[in-house]
């Protein structure tokens, strides 16, 4: 995977809106709380692989949803 693979599928998990809906959890939606982690944990992971880790997207969730 090139550093443009990997920068074209953050653009894509960005993309995906189930990432800013509120937190999900287990008790009351586990197949969402389940795609948001992945999602998480891979974008995370994506960033920390090309040097750019962006936290910004937990304030950025947060925000949408006031």
């Amino acid at each position: 995977m090139t550093k443009k693979d990997i920068k074209n599928r953050i653009r894509e998990i960005l993309k995906d809106e189930r990432l800013f809906y509120p937190t999900a959890n287990v008790l009351i939606n586990a197949p969402l709380a389940i795609i948001q982690l992945q999602l998480q944990t891979e974008l995370w992971t994506l960033q920390n692989v090309i040097g750019e880790i962006n936290t910004d997207i937990l304030k950025i969730r947060k925000s949408k949803w006031k």
